[in-house]
This record gives structure tokens, C-alpha cells and sequence, in this order.
């Protein structure tokens, strides 16, 4: 993302209004964005001391009615030191002004209603104060009260079939259909909608454009098109319009592709941890389904067909309690044989603060690192950071961790770092991560200046 687009929702971030807009992937690449480049960190704090500045401010109610008293005595001084002809004259002219300026704004209102195709608003005939308005200047008649009507939203409905036009014979393979909707300004939010026993789909969408994607789609099968008549929806969105129903095909092929392909092992390193059913290859953003899933065998063994090169993440489905810890895998041409996959109890979260000894403001120092390892070594996890001076680490749990700290910033050295049951983790301390704990477990870790 780029700084303009990050810093366009800095007030919104720090305000917890961007989940009710955003997608997490979006705003994983915010805050991503925001801890490498020391411009839009410097931004976002600026952003916190001003709300901090705001909130201190007092908000006085606003006294309508003293305002219009003060107006009235400074017009009544006014017309005092005016001689009758140049009061009248006065009078006429604020009359006058008042009903230009009605008309301007009339005219822009009917203006910029027919701009965005809105049906045109009432607009009442005011007459001219001048020949017929009563002394006062005021106007009687005012414009009705328009109440916009909202547009009744569509329906989407949708099939997945074979590729010659005959039913899927195993629909639960085929996962969510992901539907994008696409904005006027780049930023688009995503739903997902379930097939069912018959391969059939139907959501009920607002007017719009949309992209559709296949969330999750088995290794056993490729896409071979998707349509809503003649319209190739692999390559341009549809067009849903309101209070309508818009049908789409996706047509689907058995793969017996035999590039590539990647194998590989589930290792379970604790026992009776549990098991999973299926790994999942994320993410085909090049092609029409998101994620391709295949299954676990009871050896533990999976095996993919028809990857394309690239750089995936893999998942596990069918148990929250098993985590992998080397997920990430490069695919090449000629595939990948013998991937193994370790696997962790739960992930749980451990909030990091960054603070200075004096409470002030630390210096941005992107290169700062954060570790968290495990008594045996065999498991080294990487904080992030979230904003600010605050970073969160997903840690397997009921496990003991050393934490250290990397790249501090040039004159600056660790005083301590401390878990929340105030265990001493810079001279030989361990912190256990509990997987039953209530409350969500942090360190703090002070720094001072040399």
C-alpha cells in the first residue's frame, strides 16, 4: 500500500471504526505499512498526541438564543448611526442578499442532484422582498422534506456443475463461493456464501459490481470457466442491479494435471493433540479460486496436483487445536516432494509494549526485533508490529519462553523486560504461556538511554 492510501485511514485506525469497514487482510497490510516506513509511524502518532489534545479541550453548549440577542443589539446600534434613507436602503439590500443567496443555493442543490441522477427536489417560488415581501424580510413557504428511497438490493444466483453441464458429485469439496464488491475508488469487501448438497448458491447483494472467486477449492478439480450468460466472469466482474436476480455458471473439471504437484507429511509433535482432515494452499490470487485443499491420509500423507508456481501458506482444517509452525512453502515448476509439516498446540497472542524509562517517546527504529523461544529451541516466534510501540506475538502454548530483544535503536539498551506475573525475563527468567488463561498474557519491556 502506498502512504496516501495508508494515511487516509489513520483517524479511523486509532478510533476502531476500520473493522466495520475493512477485511483483517487489509488491515494486517495497514498496520504491515505503518511499521516499516518511519513517515506514516511519525503520522499516526501525530494523529494520537492531536486526539489526546482534543479530548482535553471543554465542549461548550452552544446558547442559540444569546447569539441571536447580541446580533439583534449590534443591528440596533446600526440603525442608529444611520441617517432613514441609507436604512432603508440597508434593509432592502440584506433582503436582498438573503434571497440571492437562497437562490444560489437552490440552484446548486438542483444541480448537484441531477449530477449524481437523483429525482429533482421540490423547489418552492420565493418572490422578490423588494416589490412584494412583507417588512420583515422573512419568507412563509419553505421546501418540503425529500426522504431518499433505498434501492431494493439484487439476488445472486449461482451453480457449480461439470464441465459438459451434469451435476458435481461431491458438492462439500467445492467450499465457499467468495464474492468481492468492487467500489469506485479501488477499495472493495468480501462475503462468502456456501454451496449446497446441490451445488447450488443464492445471496441477496446490493447494486453493484462483483468479483467470484472459489474460496476453497479441492485439488481434485480445476475451473475451467465462469459465466452469467455471455459474460466471461474470469476476466470482468458482474453487474448485479437492484430488485433483479442475475445468474452465474461456474463450470468445473476433474485435474489430472500432473505439473505441479507437492507431497508431503503432517507430523503431530504432541500427543493427543488432536488430528486434521485436510491442508489448505493459500493464496491463488492469479487465478479463480482462492484456496486449494487436499486430504489427509491416515499415514498422514497429502498430495497436491496442478500448482503453479508461486509462494503459499498452508493451513490445516478440521481441528483449531493443531498449528503449524513452518508454513510457508515456494512452489517451482517442477513441484515439491517431500514437504513436512510440524504441528503446535493452540496459538495464543502476548502483547509486547515498548516503553522508555522516563515515559517518553521512543525513537522509530524499524529494525527492533522481538523473540520469544522455547526451552528446547525448537520453536522461535517473531513479535510483530500492531502500532506504535505495541507488538503481539502468536506463541504455541503451555510451553516456557526466553525473550530477547534485537536492533534496539542507536543509544538506546534494555533496562528489563517483565511478564504480567512480573517474572524478571531479562536475567534467566522463563515465561509460560498458558492455553486456559482468562486474560490475555504481555510483557513490557523498558528501555533507557546509555
Amino acid at each position: 500500500m502506498r502512504c496516501d492510501e495508508v494515511q487516509a485511514y489513520l483517524a479511523e485506525h486509532l478510533t476502531g471504526l476500520l473493522a466495520d469497514r475493512l477485511s483483517g487482510k487489509v488491515q494486517s497490510h495497514i498496520r504491515d505499512h505503518v511499521m516499516s516506513c518511519a513517515d506514516c509511524c511519525e503520522e499516526l502518532e501525530d494523529f494520537e498526541e492531536m486526539q489526546k489534545v482534543l479530548r482535553s479541550i471543554p465542549v461548550e453548549t452552544c446558547d442559540s438564543e444569546a447569539m441571536r440577542a447580541k446580533f439583534d443589539s449590534l443591528m440596533v446600534v446600526r440603525d442608529a448611526k444611520l441617517p432613514p434613507s441609507r436604512l432603508r436602503q440597508g434593509r432592502l439590500g440584506l433582503r436582498a442578499v438573503i434571497v440571492v443567496g437562497g437562490v444560489i443555493v437552490m440552484v446548486a442543490t438542483v444541480f448537484i442532484a441531477g449530477r449524481h441522477h437523483n429525482p429533482p427536489v421540490p423547489v418552492v417560488a420565493v418572490a422578490s422582498p423588494v416589490a412584494s415581501a412583507p417588512a420583515s424580510g422573512t419568507v412563509s413557504e419553505q421546501a418540503p422534506n425529500v426522504t431518499a428511497t433505498p434501492a431494493a438490493p439484487g439476488v445472486l444466483n449461482g451453480r457449480v456443475l461439470m464441465e459438459d453441464g451434469s451435476a458435481i458429485s461431491d458438492p462439500e469439496l467445492f467450499g465457499d463461493i467468495e464474492i468481492q464488491a468492487e467500489s469506485a475508488v479501488g477499495r472493495a469487501s468480501t462475503e462468502n456464501v456456501r454451496v449446497d448438497s446441490s451445488g447450488r448458491f443464492i445471496r441477496s447483494l446490493d447494486a453493484g459490481e462483483y468479483r467470484i472467486r472459489m474460496a476453497d477449492l479441492s485439488q481434485n478439480y480445476v475451473i475451467r470457466a465462469i459465466t452469467s450468460g455471455t459474460a466471461d466472469l474470469l476476466k470482468d466482474p458482474i453487474h448485479v442491479k437492484g430488485d433483479s436476480e442475475t445468474n452465474i455458471e461456474i463450470r468445473v473439471a476433474r485435474n489430472r494435471s500432473n505439473r505441479g504437484r507437492v507431497r508431503g507429511m503432517v507430523i503431530r509433535n504432541v500427543a493427543d493433540a488432536g488430528s486434521a482432515e485436510r491442508v489448505t494452499l493459500c493464496c491463488f490470487r492469479a487465478a479463480a479460486s482462492d484456496r486449494m485443499s487436499a486430504p489427509i491420509r491416515q499415514d498422514g500423507t497429502f498430495e497436491f496436483m496442478g500448482v503453479p508456481p508461486g509462494h503459499y501458506s498452508a493451513e490445516l482444517q478440521g481441528n483449531s487445536k493443531l498449528t503449524l509452525t513452518n508454513p510457508a512453502i515456494d512452489v517451482p515448476n517442477d513441484g515439491v516432494s517431500g514437504w513436512i509439516l510440524n504441528t503446535v498446540t493452540p496459538l495464543v497472542s502476548v502483547d509486547v509494549t515498548l516503553r522508555l524509562d522516563t515515559d517518553g517517546r521512543l525513537p522509530y527504529h524499524p529494525g527492533t526485533s522481538i523473540v520469544f523461544t522455547s526451552r528446547s529451541g525448537g520453536i522461535r516466534v517473531v513479535a510483530t508490529g500492531v502500532v506504535g510501540n505495541l507488538f503481539r506475538a502468536s506463541a504455541p502454548s503451555d510451553q516456557e519462553y526466553t525473550v530477547t530483544v534485537l536492533n534496539v535503536a542507536e543509544g538506546y539498551a534494555v533496562q528489563s523486560i517483565t511478564d504480567s506475573s512480573n517474572s524478571d525475563l531479562l536475567h534467566g527468567g522463563r515465561m509460560i504461556v498458558p492455553s486456559d488463561s482468562a486474560r490475555v498474557p504481555s510483557v513490557t519491556i523498558t528501555l533507557t538511554k546509555n
